[in-house]
């Protein structure tokens, strides 16, 4: 193939390129054009044309009522109303268990720092000997270990203690 030949075939080749470069951009621009704009075959009043309703021939809805059998003549439960004391102390209850059956041995298991702030002395005993025991049994240099626990009820429902 001779230097002519080449030159006219990437010259039709660039053309063909710069063809479809321009059908592309046409019709990604008519997207985001109005479709009719010079409106003639929109249907719209102009101006000092009345617009006006006149309501047709339509008939009123029905209504429909259905018979109320009541049987029996027990009442609903209701649930107990719970003082907000009371609200307080399960969402903190969650809060520690949640934090406390959380963490790692990377973070030396500082879930059990958080809930020492809201206990007593004695459950704050109680916090540090079981941090200790985690730490020494899942000591931070060996293995990684993670626990993550998730409250889904306030209520017990098996357990030793």
């Amino acid at each position: 193939m001779n230097l002519f030949q080449r030159r006219n075939i990437a010259i039709l080749l660039i053309i063909l390129g710069l063809i479809a470069l321009g059908f592309g951009l046409w019709l990604l621009i008519s997207m985001f054009l109005p479709q009719n704009q010079n409106g003639s075959n929109m249907n719209l009043p102009g101006a000092g044309t009345d617009l006006s309703v006149t309501p047709g021939n339509r008939q009123a809805p029905r209504t429909i009522s259905a018979p109320v059998v009541v049987q029996g003549t027990s009442t609903p439960e209701t649930a107990p109303v719970k003082s907000s004391d009371v609200r307080d102390a399960i969402n903190l209850a969650t809060d520690v268990v949640a934090r406390m059956g959380s963490g790692s041995s990377q973070s030396g298991f500082l879930g059990y720092d958080d809930v020492m702030l809201s206990g007593t002395a004695r459950f704050q005993d109680f916090a540090k000997q079981q941090r200790q025991a985690l730490q020494t049994a899942h000591p931070a240099t060996g293995a990684t270990y993670g626990v993550t626990k998730r409250v889904v009820s306030n209520k017990v429902v098996s357990g030793d203690e």
